[in-house]
């Protein structure tokens, strides 16, 4: 069976292996630098995984006593996590060490958890029925309870290594499967395998006490030395996020830090969520605020509309009804028809035409009439609506939760970089020998939380958040948001992002202020027009545009951005230059690292704060003129119900008074 992928143009053979006991497996041959690993898994007809280990090290000839550890710690620590989990293994596959206790204890349990082997096809044995005659090889022989296999075109041990990672990278960042890689024992190419883990940023569970480079690995951590001369084992303990974890420990433990890793419930992934919870709510009171707004600024234009239209209306109808409307215009028709030399029949017809055309006149007024009574209701009703929106914002107060919110969910992102940087107190210099980093991120998480319950969110519930963990949307490329980042990557990831973020915006907010301006002036020019056609009534109507447009520049502080994130993209540039300008030496040194990271933080902080303080001002002078505005509304209200009042008092006077001349006249 052959599978063909028409870009690349490379030929993908699967096909089925038998192994004895009558046990098969799928397995996929593929060239040596195949660059489509998206594919891999579907060919294979698995579905993708909610988990995934990479299993790399050794442990041939092992010590009795290890072995058995080791075999328990398979079958009932990383078999059974996952399992749990629903997750997939990656292994070498060959029917040797590790893979072995791991097939072996997969099948012992009847787990039904995708084992997934990729190894070099001219290193193994593979056993299908058309060559089982070659049994007796010499070659290694694939390990046979695993369920598939990729076999990449090559003779040479490590050139699988570009397939497996391609696949993890694809998984872990691309897909979002949470992975780890799990080292028991390990020689030269297990250290090539970690060194690629390392720089996907894949967590690492080393076993302690299982020998070679696991136990050096061990030591260098716990032990570190001043210098390691080893390139690829310096940057394995510089940059890797590692998990010692020593073979005498009970399984229970190994099960249980295999699902901190996997399943997320790690203190940083729980920062995360928190962060997500604080933003997701953050966004929905801001739109709600945002719609109020909206919808009070049109609210009071259309009003001023309907009111201009309505006067106009009146104007016409009064004219109308007057003699010189429609009776002085019949009488002179009649007149001119009377002056008109024509015969009996012309006359009839023209004066039924004129007829005709009167009672649509005065079906016309009518309707006209019928107009201004709607208008007035809906006149009526739109400072009743303005006033119940005013109300709304004044009892749910969205604007300040919307940015409370938003606060502390920003506190929280500045925690999480810095805790992923290990710099400040997370770093090694600051750290207490009684206390970690999660330990100290649990804290700041803690206060930030119990700051944030002090303020009038605790009187609104909190929806939970159930997207996916980092949410996207906050992350740059190639972040997978849970690794531990390195000078550089915290350079490209948080600085470069962040500055890209404020270039981007400074150039959308020039755009859409220069667009207003425009609007605003050209709306007053209209004005000006008007005024110039004697149209002044019109005038207040461009008014009230011109009012609605600096309105939503205010509320959206348009300008004060504007010079916000050029400050703060100016401040990233300059601590950007400081940062390239030191030597190599000197970006190793833990104080400079603090710096960079700090300052970094500092600067997006000031310009939050920043725009923060001048939200909530121009929110108290909103809430004070809406106020205001609220008042006028009663207080026009009043004055209509005491003119109504008066007016009703004054009919049922002049009632009275001419059924008082009645009785006198009988």
């Amino acid at each position: 069976m052959t599978a063909h992928y028409s870009e690349s143009q490379q030929e993908l053979k699967l096909e089925t292996l038998t192994f004895a006991q009558g046990k098969k497996a799928a397995a996929l041959q593929v060239p040596l630098h195949y660059d489509r690993p998206e594919n891999l898994l579907s060919m294979l007809n698995i579905k993708s995984p909610k988990a995934g280990i990479i299993l790399s090290g050794g442990a041939e000839k092992l010590e009795a006593e290890l072995a058995i550890h080791l075999s328990q710690l398979f079958s009932r620590g990383i078999a059974k996590a996952a399992a749990n989990m629903e997750a997939l293994f990656i292994t070498g596959g060959t029917d040797s060490g590790i893979m072995r206790l791991l097939g072996r204890s997969v099948d012992d349990h009847g787990y039904k958890t995708p084992l997934l082997g990729i190894t070099p096809r001219g290193c193994c044995d593979v056993l299908t029925p058309a060559n089982e005659e070659k049994n007796k090889s010499e070659k290694i022989q694939l390990e046979p309870h695993h369920s598939h296999f990729i076999l990449v075109d090559s003779e040479t041990w490590g050139a699988e290594t570009e397939t497996m990672f391609q696949l993890a990278d694809h998984l872990f960042t691309h897909e979002r499967v949470p992975l780890v890689t799990l080292l028991i024992n390990g020689g030269e190419l297990s250290k090539l395998e970690i060194l690629r883990s390392v720089r996907l940023g894949i967590p690492v569970i080393i076993v302690e006490g299982s020998g070679r480079l696991a136990d050096q690995l061990a030591d260098l951590i716990q032990t570190p030395p001043h210098f390691i001369q080893d390139a690829i084992l310096a940057e394995i303990i510089a940059d890797g996020e590692l998990h010692v974890f020593s073979v005498t420990r009970s399984v229970e433990e190994l099960e249980r830090l295999i699902y901190r890793q996997l399943r997320g419930d790690s203190t940083l992934k729980s920062a995360w969520q928190q962060f997500a919870i604080y933003d997701a709510n953050a966004e929905r009171h801001q739109s709600i605020f945002r719609r109020l707004q909206w919808v009070i600024i049109l609210l009071g234009v259309l009003g001023t509309f309907l009111a201009l239209f309505q006067s106009t209306l009146r104007s016409e109808l009064s004219v109308l009804k007057t003699e010189q409307g429609i009776p002085m215009t019949e009488t002179a028709i009649n007149y001119l028809l009377r002056q008109e030399k024509s015969d009996n029949r012309t006359q009839e017809k023209i004066s039924l035409q004129l007829s005709d055309y009167f009672v649509c006149a005065r079906h016309s007024v009518c309707l006209m009439e019928m107009t201004v009574k709607t208008l007035s209701l809906f006149i009526l009703l739109i400072p009743i609506l303005i006033s119940l929106l005013l109300a709304a914002v004044t009892r749910f107060n969205s604007g300040h939760k919307w940015l409370t919110l938003r606060a502390s969910a920003e506190a929280v992102k500045r925690e999480i970089y810095t805790y992923r940087a290990t710099a400040g107190y997370y770093s090694d210099d600051q750290l207490e020998t009684d206390q970690s980093r999660e330990t100290i991120l649990a804290k700041r998480l803690q206060l930030i939380g119990h700051q944030l319950m002090q303020t009038e969110v605790n009187n609104s519930a909190l929806k939970n958040y159930q997207g996916e963990l980092p949410p996207l949307n906050t992350l740059s490329n190639r972040d997978n948001g849970m690794s531990f980042l390195t000078p550089e990557l915290y350079l490209i990831y948080r600085l470069e992002d962040q500055l890209d973020y404020y270039l981007n915006k400074t150039n959308q907010l020039a755009k859409r202020t220069q667009m207003l301006h425009w609007a605003g002036l050209s709306i007053g020019a209209i004005g000006t027009l008007l005024a110039a056609l004697s149209m002044e009534l019109w005038i207040a109507l461009t008014t009230a545009l011109i009012a609605a447009i600096t309105s939503y520049m205010e509320q959206h502080q348009m300008e004060t951005s504007l010079r916000k994130y050029n400050q703060a993209a100016a401040d990233l540039i300059g601590l950007r230059h400081w940062w390239m300008a030191l030597s190599a030496r000197e970006q190793a040194d833990q104080m400079n690292i603090d710096n960079l990271v700090l300052e970094c933080e500092r600067v997006l902080q000031a310009e939050f704060s920043g725009w923060m303080e001048e939200m909530k001002d121009t929110l108290g002078k909103l809430k004070a003129e809406q106020e205001k505005r609220m008042e006028e509304i009663r207080e026009k209200r009043r004055q209509e119900q005491e003119l109504k009042s008066e007016e009703a008092k004054n009919r049922l006077q002049a009632l009275k008074e001419a059924g008082r001349a009645a009785e006198m006249e009988k």
